[in-house]
């Protein structure tokens, strides 16, 4: 089984050390009038087009440029556990009131059990946003939470404490877009 690293370093964590994938255009084939048509690159007839809003780019820019380095940079950011530097975790990634439940496995005891994870390598605090914003998981479950990592020797909330609620809701606004996503799916084709 392959030894997988509890604090992995920025060095070999691909998360914060590898640029953003480049896109590539669709180029011509050789001897070709003209670049393949690639089902990503075909409009959907259903749906008209609409012009860019402005507004939304500029407040994604700002929040980017702006809300993301201020609460997230480097050396700003510091472990409840030690005041030394984050490192990312794994972390379920969609952890909300319908992927929690009671079960049990292989004839087991029931427990409390979560499910359908959606796992990347992030900030440990990531899931109080996805939590906060589909509810399930209250201040009762917190309390306990930053209890049980005080017990195990890795510190409360990270510091600065005092902008964890900002953090929280910086990592809300990766749930927006899927959510919309959702109820575009399934309430509005």
């Amino acid at each position: 089984m392959p030894k997988v690293p509890t604090s992995p370093s920025p060095k070999n964590s691909p998360v914060y050390t590898q640029p953003p994938p480049q896109h590539h255009q669709a180029t011509a084939p050789p001897n070709s009038a003209s670049p393949p048509q690639h089902a990503a690159a075909t409009p959907n007839k259903t749906t008209p087009s609409k012009p860019p809003d402005p507004d939304l780019r500029t407040l994604v820019q700002k929040t980017a440029t702006t809300v993301v380095p201020r609460l997230l940079r480097n050396g700003h950011l510091k472990s409840a556990k030690d005041g030394g530097d984050i490192f990312p975790v794994v972390v379920h990634g969609d952890l909300w009131s319908g992927n929690r439940g009671r079960g049990c496995i292989n004839g087991g005891a029931f427990e409390e059990v979560v499910f359908d994870p959606s796992c990347c390598w992030g900030h440990s605090e990531f899931e109080f946003g996805i939590m906060r914003m589909f509810g399930g998981f209250g201040g009762v479950f917190e309390r306990e939470y930053f209890e049980e990592r005080e017990r195990l020797g890795m510190g409360g909330r990270d510091e600065p404490v005092g902008e964890w609620g900002d953090r929280v809701w910086l990592y809300e606004l990766y749930v927006y877009p899927l959510f919309l996503i959702f109820l575009l799916f399934f309430f509005f084709v």
